[in-house]
């Protein structure tokens, strides 16, 4: 039981499935092969323009997923994005051709457009309505670890099961998400003013949310945001890590071992956000997010060899605490009826850059191009990140205020 006590708000339901749920769609058993498996059917070129392509796809789809969320539901909106993740991941493992390759990405890639802020939503309002909202930073932090931790186990053993078959971590991944149906379909769901889906409900739903991120206490962050949450995910989900580890000579199964290792890292920096919140506040600590991420992509550009551990050690930590960060700044600003549409907008909006970005490095990798394509990224991001902390830190006009029971 003392074990459980320290585990936040462990007793409510909906947020112990949660931390289940976190656990599933984090078991990552193909980050550090997965480029590698693609490698059999296609070249590098082509992987960039079909991650860009995918991505595109999900893409279009962010927004949509967050508004229904809203309008339906969240238990629904995340128990059919497990059901496309499962069927799309199962179906990839048994692909031998680019065809097939395609069609179940498109199916994957549509499951993962439908879940991660629609779960930040249903997370802050399960508190919510034991008015137990404050220990959302709590609830948030431990769901990271746990993330890390899982992410970082499976991606151990996704190195071992690679080199038994190249398969094996395919399928061990798509069977995370089988099991995520099941916890799903657990979640009970909450109450937050549902309407029938109608067009008009729709548009409705979007103007506020738009209304609401353009005026409100969220529109000086919009700048900073954009940056740390477009490099964030970029680093963490396209082909950009596994491409900077080939630059720094780190191949399969080295990744395996660093990025298992690098977990522990990033386990540390989350347990000490939050007493670095209270000292110094959100303002400035996601403002040296910013200049942390950029300043390490630039210094990675160069050819480093193995001193690139510690570029990966200093992107992996500032990346996952920008998300972290990211998502409290959000959910404490936003009203309960749209948090998921404004969470799925402002994520639209800070994806945009990926598509143009991951088809270049796909483009440069074989080429003494991609030192520069880097070192590039890193001095835009540092310049943008520059003026995000001036719009940031600049005198607050005077913005649209929301009745108290309306802001979380």
């Amino acid at each position: 039981m003392k074990f459980f006590n320290k585990i936040p708000q462990y007793r409510n339901k909906n947020i112990l499935l949660s931390y289940i749920l976190t656990v599933l769609t984090n078991a990552w058993f193909i980050e550090a092969n997965w480029i590698f498996f693609l490698l059999r059917i296609m070249t590098f070129k082509q992987i960039g323009i079909y991650d860009a392509s995918l991505f595109i796809f999900g893409l279009l789809f962010g927004i949509p997923s967050g508004i229904l969320a809203d309008i339906l539901g969240r238990k629904k909106v995340m128990l059919l994005s497990m059901f496309f993740c499962f069927i799309g991941s199962f179906g990839i493992s048994l692909s031998d051709n680019i065809t097939k390759l395609i069609l179940f990405s498109l199916l994957l890639n549509l499951g993962w457009s439908f879940f991660p802020q629609t779960q930040s939503a249903f997370v802050f309002d399960s508190l919510k309505v034991r008015k137990n909202e404050g220990e959302y930073d709590k609830v948030n932090s431990f769901s990271y670890i746990i993330s890390i931790v899982s992410y970082s186990i499976s991606v151990f053993l996704g190195g071992i099961l690679y080199s038994i078959h190249y398969r094996l971590p395919y399928f061990c991944f798509s069977f995370s998400y089988f099991v995520g149906i099941i916890a799903s379909a657990l979640l009970k769901e909450i109450p937050i003013g549902n309407k029938k889906f109608t067009m008009s409900n729709y548009f409705s739903i979007l103007h506020k949310s738009i209304k609401h991120i353009f005026s409100s206490s969220l529109t000086r962050y919009l700048a900073i945001l954009f940056v740390t949450l477009s490099l964030s995910f970029y680093y963490n989900y396209s082909t950009f890590k596994s491409l900077l580890g080939i630059h720094f000579k780190f191949y399969e199964k080295e990744m395996s071992y660093i990025l298992s290792i690098l977990g522990i890292t990033d386990i540390i920096g989350i347990m000490v956000l939050p007493n670095l919140r209270r000292k110094i506040n959100n303002k400035t600590t996601i403002i040296i997010l910013a200049f942390i991420t950029s300043i390490s992509i630039i210094i990675g550009s160069y050819k480093i060899g193995s001193w690139g551990l510690i570029i990966f050690l200093f992107l992996n930590a500032s990346t996952i605490l920008s998300m972290l960060l990211s998502e409290i700044i959000i959910n404490n600003n936003t009203p309960s009826i749209i948090r998921a549409t404004t969470l799925s907008s402002i994520n639209f909006f800070t994806k945009i850059p990926y598509m143009a970005l991951t088809y270049l490095a796909g483009l440069y990798a074989n080429s003494e191009s991609f030192e520069i394509f880097v070192k590039n990224l890193g001095v835009i991001s540092l310049i943008l990140s520059v003026t995000g902390s001036v719009i940031l830190l600049k005198k607050q006009k005077k913005q649209v205020i929301y009745p108290k029971e309306h802001i979380k």
